[in-house]
């Protein structure tokens, strides 16, 4: 049965006109505004990116991209938390290296000054007596030798910051090392007694002689450099069940409890509590926290009931 429908009631021009948006207008339409979007959503963190990078490079080390994104979760956040991390890292060690060289040159200003005075005088003074001479020799000797500990110990503190180094490869008798730094103490502070309490052995393994040992030597040095003359330091080495203690007390004027954190900053004094003969740069007790961190050991200073402070080191069986 075939059915011959009116002419008009037959589809004309327009069905070729609506076939052809509907099988390709439509579909390019559809597809060009998700590609838009598409575009959008990856481009914009692209150039985020591009941006903060840029900054970055242009001396803002506080820039940072994931705040920029909002909450969205794929591979361009990771990404984007990525250069955040680096960016801190990266930023964190630029500006304490620009802190440290600042206050190393603030910290050279007082020697070349005095080395300054003393090289003058004996460029100027013709006939000087034999003990002024020797007077100015000495002061010239005593502050290139300040100097040169200053640079040193700044050179070893950015290589411990920098590198991060692990530095754990010897077994070490702590013990033994104890008794040689507190001999070398001994001699060079004769008017402080020293009380050492240990055990006649104290091996670990999976530690540094080199690293173990300065930081002890300057821990006890500060210890010794702050108690008054006639009084004593104790010397604790305690065994326990994670590893080794080692206690250094001293009996001077303690530590404000609020700067017990920022004496091991580079260069930290707390000026009034605790003053200083000239031979202390503050760089003591920051190198020993950072050799100790290489040898994935820990130190806290804490003020004692009956005054003085305390400086702890923990020491773990690795």
């Amino acid at each position: 049965l075939l059915v011959a429908l009116p002419p008009r009631m037959r589809p004309g021009s327009y069905w070729t006109i609506t076939r052809i948006t509907l099988q390709v207008l439509l579909p390019m339409g559809v597809l060009i505004l998700l590609s838009t979007v598409l575009y959008h959503h990856i481009m914009n963190p692209l150039r985020e990116l591009d941006a903060a990078t840029q900054a970055f490079s242009n001396g803002n080390y506080l820039v940072r991209v994931k705040e920029q994104l909002g909450s969205r979760d794929d591979e361009l956040a990771h990404l984007s938390q990525t250069f955040d991390s680096m960016a801190d890292h990266i930023g964190d060690l630029i500006m304490r290296q620009r802190q440290l060289i600042t206050d190393l040159s603030h910290e050279l200003r007082t020697p070349l000054t005095r080395l300054d005075i003393a090289t003058e005088t004996l460029l100027t003074t013709d006939k000087a007596d034999a003990e002024t001479l020797q007077r100015n020799l000495s002061r010239v000797h005593r502050e290139s030798a300040h100097i040169r500990k200053l640079v040193d110990d700044t050179l070893t503190l950015s290589w411990l910051e920098n590198e991060q180094p692990d530095l754990r490869n010897e077994s070490v008798d702590i013990a033994e090392l104890i008794g040689i730094i507190v001999e070398d103490a001994r001699f060079e502070y004769p008017d402080r007694t020293l009380v050492v309490n240990m055990p006649g052995s104290a091996i670990i393994e999976n530690t540094n002689h080199r690293a173990l040992g300065q930081a002890i030597e300057n821990i006890l040095r500060n210890a010794l450099r702050y108690t008054p003359a006639g009084l004593d330091v104790i010397v604790d080495l305690i065994a326990s069940e994670s590893g080794y203690e080692i206690h250094v007390s001293d009996k001077g004027p303690g530590v404000p409890d609020q700067h017990l954190r920022a004496i091991f900053r580079p260069f930290y004094r707390v000026e009034k509590s605790r003053p200083t003969d000239g031979s202390s740069f503050g760089l003591g007790l920051a190198l020993a926290q950072r050799q100790l961190k290489a040898i994935c050991a820990s130190i806290k200073a804490d003020n004692l009931a009956q005054g003085g402070l305390k400086v702890s080191i923990q020491l773990p069986h690795r």
